[in-house]
């Protein structure tokens, strides 16, 4: 959008030291009106400010509302210098740079799971969580069983926008063997896991892209 800068350059008048106060000559006319000549001395003549810049400074200010621009997707539009961006796409920006951060609570464990470690945060449309699980005491888990983290109390639009797989980074048994584990989220927010053998500890880091 190309802009043109308004005026700056707007003076008084300054009377000269000649005189005090301004000065007339006046003239009868034959209608029986008259006439009033300046015969001021100035020592600054004024600048003219009338209509013209008024409509040029309002429209200026029209069009800086008119062309702003609201959100981001509108900024990777703009291929030229001009343009306002409005607080509203600057919320945006902020809201993907600045961690939210969400409560264990948001996670329901299934009941044979204790937690003993929990984060959860969102970049953007980046949900990032870090959970540690570690088996019940008593409670027997089976190789090449399906075991879930129950999302369910994850809002809609936090869900992942496709099935993504997540890294477990730490599943060993509590005397230290390591362990393969598959693990996925899918789009309901449930993050599955299963394991080729039987192990007590699980400490899983998950990111995936949220639906808005």
């Amino acid at each position: 959008m190309q802009y043109t800068p308004l005026s700056l350059d707007f003076k008084d008048e300054i009377l000269s030291s000649v005189n005090t106060q301004r000065k007339y000559r006046q003239t009868i006319n034959t209608d029986g009106t008259i006439s009033l000549e300046d015969l001021t001395a100035y020592a600054q003549k004024g600048t003219v400010y009338g209509a013209k810049e008024i409509i040029e400074e309002r429209k200026a200010l029209n069009d800086i509302h008119a062309n702003k621009i609201v959100s981001l997707s509108e900024v990777s539009l703009v291929t030229e210098e001009g343009y306002f961006v409005d607080a509203k796409a600057v919320k945006e920006l902020y809201d993907m740079i600045t961690p939210v951060s969400y409560a264990q609570s948001m996670f329901h464990i299934q009941p044979f799971y204790n937690v003993s470690a929990f984060s959860a945060y969102k970049i953007g449309r980046e949900v990032h969580f870090n959970v540690s699980l570690n088996a019940k005491s008593g409670t027997t888990l089976i190789a090449n069983n399906l075991y879930g983290i129950n999302s369910e109390a994850i809002p809609a639009e936090l869900r992942p926008t496709v099935a993504t797989h997540i890294q477990c980074v730490g599943c060993s048994q509590s005397w230290g063997n390591g362990v393969a584990v598959m693990s996925y989220v899918d789009t309901t927010g449930v993050i599955y896991f299963s394991t080729p053998a039987v192990r007590d500890f699980y400490k899983f880091h998950g990111v995936w892209i949220a639906k808005s």
